[in-house]
């Protein structure tokens, strides 16, 4: 008798443990869970964080204007102080771009603006949408450039701030979505020269970790 019942409770143990792991592979979602065919390193390298709220977000797009506000207002007196004399500005430029990211190993495109504040501090938003599969992943940054005085003016540094998106749809048809703020350090090379100024440059990430891209794309003077 014995014997014949020991089949019938390894079956039933089988049994229980297969619904065991289907019901685990059915709890709730996390970021970690992305679905990236390649992810971005600074942004999945540290614990998963908590699904981003719409609050949330408006928050740290707050926080982060406020934040590259205040630095190119500080950057506009400290150039106008040094000067001590009025010149005049470049128009507003705006236009496309194309960059690889290496982390994300991924094409992106954007747009980017410069909004000259001196003759050598320019406030400078961009844009980029970077493709990812299934994922979806695209960036706001907010960064003020520097010209350091050379010949012709073309080269500049800065930094600022980037807002990062992200999200996923998981196995069982919910969708995930995650939001972090980088600080942004950039350096390019830029030829002003109207009606356009075509550019290249590098930007370094730095979150979680690390990430680096370039681009390069051009902009149209707004007379």
């Amino acid at each position: 008798m014995r014997m014949g019942l020991t089949p019938d409770l390894s079956a039933s143990t089988r049994r229980l443990g297969d619904s065991a792991s289907s019901s685990a592979s059915h709890t709730s979602f996390v970021p970690a869970d992305l679905a990236f065919h390649t992810c971005v390193s600074y942004l999945f390298s540290a614990p998963p964080p908590p699904p981003l709220c719409w609050s949330d977000g408006v928050r740290d797009m707050q926080r982060l204007a406020v934040a590259v506000a205040f630095m190119a207002v500080a950057a506009a007196r400290l150039d106008a102080q040094r000067r001590g004399s009025y010149a005049p500005l470049d128009p507003v430029r705006v236009g496309l771009h194309m960059g690889y990211n290496f982390d994300a190993d991924a094409l992106n495109l954007g747009l980017q603006a410069t909004l000259p504040l001196t003759t050598e501090v320019e406030l400078y938003p961009t844009f980029d949408y970077y493709f990812v599969s299934p994922a979806k992943l695209w960036a706001v940054n907010v960064d003020v450039k520097l010209r350091p005085p050379t010949r012709r003016g073309a080269l500049y540094v800065g930094g600022g701030l980037e807002y990062l998106d992200s999200s996923a749809s998981n196995a069982i048809g919910g969708t995930a979505s995650s939001g972090d703020i980088n600080i942004s350090l950039i350096g390019g090379w830029e030829v002003r020269r109207s009606p356009v100024a075509p550019y290249a440059e590098g930007r370094l990430l730095l979150g979680h970790g690390s990430a680096f891209q370039v681009a390069g794309g051009i902009s149209f003077y707004l007379h």
